[in-house]
């Protein structure tokens, strides 16, 4: 099988795109959360935790 799963590339494309906008310190993690597309702040907080080791917290803390 060539490539990656559909939900894969999604879920890849979420993570960075919410890195990218706690990272820019514009954004509380609930805004990030929503503009991402999921369905509660916790959820997101435990996909980023699942996904980088870091918390979302975290990522804003290391832009400043």
């Amino acid at each position: 099988k060539n490539g990656i799963v559909l939900v894969d590339y999604i879920n890849k494309l979420r993570l960075n795109y919410a890195i990218e906008l706690l990272n820019s310190g514009y954004y509380t993690v609930n805004e990030v959360s929503e503009k991402c597309g999921f369905s509660t702040p916790y959820y997101f907080s435990a996909f980023i935790k699942k996904q980088t080791n870091k918390s979302p917290i975290q990522f804003k803390k290391s832009s400043r």
